[in-house]
């Protein structure tokens, strides 16, 4: 089986509207944690996972992240931008990266932080295996209050086709997505 080459692809042109008005001075993926912004983490794993191109989707106000990340070469990747100018959710903002990747992509939000960083390369190597038309890497929150949410047509051993998603559910449409008191969130 030939082995699949990942490309990364990272949304960061979000407003940052929760964290609002600190996101009005300093994009929210500029934010530290452990000690370095947010977005930095995201490069690093990427790279730990065995990507080195990555397209960061970058919008308005972004300028900051940009100067901060520049081509990637410190972080021992390439980068480019890709400019969002309309905001329009997770969905629109990854098909702006359509005319650019045409391979197989790791999608890692600029604002989220993943622990371990072997999540990566577990996810891209069951992508090979099983050969999806999409995997999706999912973590368990008791309140779907504020995350994506997804429902499966059956789940073993946390894993499973996915048969629904919903951004940000009220508690009563989330209802029929909970699984032993968890959701499973984006």
């Amino acid at each position: 089986m030939k082995k699949l080459e990942f490309v990364g692809l990272v949304p960061a042109a979000g407003e940052g509207t929760r964290m609002y008005p600190f996101s009005r001075a300093v994009p929210k993926e500029m934010y530290p944690i452990l000690g370095k912004p947010v977005i930095e983490h995201c490069i690093e794993n990427l790279r730990e996972g065995g990507i080195n191109r990555i397209f960061l989707i970058v919008g308005h106000q972004k300028g900051a992240l940009m100067d901060y990340i520049g081509d990637g070469s410190f972080y021992g990747v390439k980068v480019a931008y890709i400019y969002q100018l309309k905001r329009k959710g997770l969905g629109h903002a990854v098909l702006q990266a359509e005319k650019w990747i045409k391979e197989p992509f790791v999608t890692l939000l600029g604002d989220s932080f993943i622990e371990p960083k072997k999540e990566i390369q577990t996810m891209m190597r069951v992508h090979t295996e099983k050969r999806p038309i999409a995997t999706v890497l999912l973590f368990k929150v008791d309140s779907p209050i504020g995350y994506g949410v997804a429902k499966f047509k059956s789940l073993e051993n946390n894993s499973g086709p996915i048969e629904k998603l919903i951004e940000k559910p009220s508690l009563k449409e989330a209802e029929e997505f909970k699984i032993n008191g968890k959701y499973y969130a984006l």
